[in-house]
């Protein structure tokens, strides 16, 4: 059984005498009941008779204790659920690594025209792979082909209770044919798959004190933003096939949609695609069952674009391609969780070029 002290740390605030004034004496219930009587008869009031002071016993004391106790812990419990269903949003701390928790953003699925009955893509991508246009960076030559790209969701931090955090990093690649180049990489604000993660994560980085593992872990992969410039080589590139054929067998059509999908991301971040490529591309993506055409999508950026989707069940994912309509360059790539609705890894194709300048 708990103490009287213990039981008094314990509920603190919630302590129901815990700042009680005790009266000294009390008017014993009778002679209440008599002056009640009294003025209702209009006969005069006999003065009361003084009690001895009250003293709570010890067996009082503790159940009236345990009652608040109670009271006070189911108090908390509504507010953890509260905070769960996201009824209530108290703001959350900023960390004391330099980050601000609290401003970070959320990483929302991308939203698209067709949610449900959406048709086969082939139809559509043929379509959109014969009416492509030249993009700015076909028209220009250089060492380099440049890539600008944001990422999210690798690596990414897992509470024990599976609110996830990741930092986002923003990433310019600079890759001349012989494979040499420069990356410089940007580390990004953290950001969260919901309102429920970041509440989370804010109270974890907001306690100074707490030296557990997954704090240790969280303080030291996320304190402020920096940037790393860094030459690159990777050995000679391959110029991206162009040969229908040895086209397919890159992509891995014969292992399906979703491979298709995530080779054809690779591509875009392997190459500054040609348009004569990227028709070709669509063309490949065209002809693989499995590809739902979602009609019109708008990225993180406010690019607008056309979205298909591949359904990965096996994994429980979600994969989603985003193309510029005219151009039919990649916009963003992402994955979802299909079951919880939430991103688990996206990529922005921000920006494609050929330079000579490494700047």
């Amino acid at each position: 059984m708990f103490g009287e002290r213990r039981v008094r740390a314990m509920i603190g605030a919630a302590d129901p005498v815990r700042s009680a004034v005790i009266p000294c004496a009390l008017v014993p219930a009778a002679d209440v009941i008599a002056r009640a009587e009294a003025r209702v008869n209009h006969e005069p009031v006999t003065p009361a008779r003084v009690a001895p002071a009250f003293r709570p016993s010890r067996r009082w004391f503790l159940a009236s204790a345990v009652s608040s106790a109670a009271a006070a812990t189911a108090g908390i419990a509504v507010t953890v659920r509260s905070l769960a269903g996201a009824e209530q949003r108290p703001p959350a701390p900023s960390s004391p690594a330099g980050t601000d928790i609290a401003s970070s953003p959320l990483v929302i699925p991308i939203a698209y025209q067709i949610g449900t009955n959406a048709p086969q893509a082939g139809d559509h991508l043929r379509s959109m792979a014969a009416r492509l246009v030249a993009a700015p960076h076909d028209s220009r030559t250089g060492r380099y082909a440049f890539h600008h790209i944001k990422r999210w969701g690798q690596p990414r931090v897992v509470s024990p209770e599976g609110f996830v955090m990741s930092r986002s990093q923003e990433i310019k690649t600079w890759s001349a044919a012989d494979g040499r180049g420069f990356t410089e990489t940007k580390d990004l604000q953290p950001e969260f798959p919901s309102e429920e993660a970041r509440e989370y994560w804010a109270g974890v980085l907001s306690q100074s004190g707490d030296d557990s593992p997954m704090a240790t872990v969280v303080r030291d992969k996320h304190t402020m933003p920096q940037q790393t410039r860094a030459p690159k080589s990777v050995g000679p590139s391959v110029p991206l096939a162009s040969d229908p054929s040895r086209l397919r067998t890159l992509l891995g059509v014969k292992l399906g949609a979703t491979a298709v999908a995530k080779k054809i991301s690779d591509q875009f971040g392997a190459y500054v695609v040609p348009v004569r490529s990227r028709a070709q591309l669509l063309e490949v993506l065209a002809s693989v069952k499995g590809i739902s055409w979602r009609g019109a999508a708008t990225d993180r950026t406010g690019r607008a674009g056309v979205a298909v989707t591949v359904d990965d069940t096996e994994h429980d994912q979600q994969l989603l391609l985003l193309f510029d309509t005219a151009t039919g360059d990649l916009l963003a790539y992402e994955t979802i969780g299909i079951t919880q609705q939430q991103v688990l890894t996206y990529t922005l194709f921000l920006k494609y070029d050929n330079t000579n300048s490494a700047a």
